[in-house]
């Protein structure tokens, strides 16, 4: 089942493991939307982090 958990920039889900919600066509559950966000994250901090570095060149 669904569970709105927020309605800020369009409706969140909570999706129970054994009904994984589709999000541009990959299969996804809880576990790998937060490690899509964490990866995310990090990318994005690396890329900060080498804008910073090599803006002096």
């Amino acid at each position: 089942y669904q569970v709105t958990i927020g309605n800020v920039t369009g409706t969140f889900y909570v999706v129970e493991e054994q009904q994984p919600s589709q999000v541009g066509g990959i299969p996804m559950d809880s576990g790998t939307l937060i490690a899509l966000i964490v990866i995310g994250v990090f990318a994005i901090a690396a890329l900060i982090v080498a804008i910073v570095v090599f803006k002096p060149i």
